[in-house]
């Protein structure tokens, strides 16, 4: 099977791994042969990132079933070695789960007995608000669910409704945004979930029009009053068996209410990260 980049190729390889348990490392060479042209250090290091915190899978020798984590030794000799999914790999999970900012709110913890606790969580994140701070907060959770909304139907591919949700001016049309977003779909493999992850700055309705430094440009023929914000959608395209994902793509919007009181995209930037 041909794939046009390490994306895909690394996101099938992963799948097939998942299904057959073992696979001989010769032949994951050969279902990695894009990521093997850049090297076999690349090959190594691309193995430990789809590993979920080294314990997903394991390469071991196959007469002794010893571990081998050194890939001068496996290189070597290839034929002698196979991958082996392990069926314990919930610890890398959780590690790989940190990378969220969600934190234990102390002063929101209630003990039921020795082995029972509600606790409450805080998300340990910062936004700038622009103007009246209560109202502020309100447009903060309008941006948020404008943003839940939008990614389902990124995820159904729905680009009507991101036409009529686009502000079209010389750096972003709605016909340039779906040539954007399908053209990094396909690269990645294709999009399985998102997340809206966070809320940059927030234009209040009430004095989020005054100058403030690296603030939202508005395209020529909309006020400043129009302003209402950013945010940031995770697009996750490589996951592990429960969900956690390996590669992002974020989407960066930037969002005004326009004279029909909707919420409308003026600017958008896709980052691979």
């Amino acid at each position: 099977m041909k794939f046009e980049n390490e994306y895909q190729e690394q996101k099938h390889f992963l799948a097939q791994l998942l299904q057959v348990e073992a696979m001989e490392f010769t032949e994951a060479m050969e279902l990695l042969s894009l990521t093997m042209e850049k090297g076999t250090s690349y090959l190594w290091s691309c193995l430990l990132n789809l590993n979920c915190g080294d314990t997903l899978f394991t390469i071991r020798e196959k007469q002794s079933g010893e571990y081998v984590d050194d890939v001068n030794i496996v290189m070597k000799a290839p034929e002698k070695f196979h991958i082996v999914v392990e069926h314990e790999w919930e610890e890398g999970e959780l590690e790989m789960s940190s990378q969220y900012n969600w934190v234990s709110d102390p002063n929101n913890q209630q003990s039921v007995d020795d082995n029972q606790v509600y606790k409450g969580v805080v998300r340990h994140d910062f936004f700038r608000v622009v103007g009246d701070e209560e109202l502020g907060m309100q447009v903060r959770e309008q941006l948020i669910h404008f943003a839940e909304w939008l990614g389902v139907h990124l995820m159904k591919q729905e680009f009507d409704v991101f036409k009529s949700r686009i502000i079209e001016n010389g750096s972003c049309t709605g016909s340039q945004f779906q040539e954007d977003y399908q053209a990094l779909d396909k690269k990645m493999g294709g999009f399985e979930t998102f997340s809206v992850n966070r809320v940059g700055d927030v234009y209040s309705p009430e004095g989020g029009e005054q100058n403030v430094d690296d603030e939202m440009r508005v395209p020529k023929g909309f006020g400043r009053d129009q302003r209402r914000g950013s945010v940031c959608i995770h697009l996750r395209s490589l996951l592990t068996p429960n969900g956690v994902p390996f590669f992002n793509t974020e989407l960066h919007l930037n969002v005004i209410k326009d004279t029909d009181q909707l919420l409308k995209i003026v600017s958008y930037k896709f980052v691979e990260v």
